[in-house]
């Protein structure tokens, strides 16, 4: 099934804020979940930006400008209030049930998905019905990513991780007179079973109850919506996750 929706059309530079970033922001072990926003300040503007002015898609991976390196524009311009973001430039590479490389590894190539990756590669805008209100964590899968001490050897290591999300002020002038209808696929989002550790491989227990930990299925359903609504490093993979959030004038590495 599909559904309907307004997505920025061209360059979206000088004004307009928007950020990509994790759609959680400690990671996505167990809840209460703290979600990452867009907007709380800028360089140029340091009043606060409603939640509603924002549209959002999230991505079961990392989220890539294939025609600019976000990272290196950052180094030299010190700012990217003047980035040309394009949506249509956007992709997802996307990590759900696909087995890659772990232990310690390059840093990812900014502009394009690894090669095992490229098979599942999508344009970011055509996952626009999955948003920051409906993305859920995913696993991904590391080889040899893992010590396992009874069998003396590297294991796979299945890790859950968080979505990257793009946040994009659709409703800045600059922006609003620039929507472009698309028709897109209405999410799928697969939930996960409970979770019985932590990123570190430690049992959940204590103070908090199954039912408290996130709700999770192994099936797959499909979410109706009207609209959407809703970062790139790792040096060891499957060994410690390096998370970039990116956004106007600020980087920053997360470890989780």
């Amino acid at each position: 099934m599909s559904l309907t929706t307004l997505l920025p059309t061209g360059i979206i530079s000088n004004g307009p804020t928007w950020c990509i970033k994790e759609l959680f922001a400690w990671g996505p072990d167990y809840p209460p979940y703290k979600y990452n926003t867009c907007g709380a300040s800028s360089s140029s503007n340091s009043t606060s930006i409603p939640p509603t002015d924002f549209l959002t898609i999230c991505c079961d991976g990392r989220i890539i400008d294939t025609t600019l390196d976000m990272y290196a524009y950052l180094l030299s311009h010190k700012t990217l209030v003047t980035y040309p973001l394009n949506l249509s430039n956007l992709l997802c590479c996307r990590e759900a049930n696909v087995r890659q490389m772990g232990g310690i590894g390059p840093f990812p190539n900014p502009t394009r998905c690894d090669a095992v990756l490229r098979p599942h590669q999508t344009p970011l805008a055509s996952l626009a019905a999955t948003n920051t209100a409906n993305a859920a964590p995913y696993l991904a899968t590391y080889e040899s990513g893992r010590w396992d001490t009874e069998v003396s050897s590297n294991v796979d290591w299945i890790r859950t991780e968080t979505p990257s999300c793009l946040w994009v002020q659709t409703a800045h002038p600059e922006v609003s007179g620039r929507l472009g209808e698309v028709v897109v696929e209405e999410a799928r989002i697969t939930t996960l079973p409970l979770a019985v550790t932590d990123a570190a491989g430690r049992t959940l227990t204590g103070t908090m109850t199954m039912t408290e930990r996130v709700e999770r299925t192994t099936t797959t359903r499909a979410v109706k919506t009207t609209s959407s609504s809703e970062g790139a490093g790792a040096g060891m993979k499957g060994w410690g996750m390096g998370r970039v959030v990116i956004g106007l004038g600020l980087v920053a590495v997360l470890l989780v």
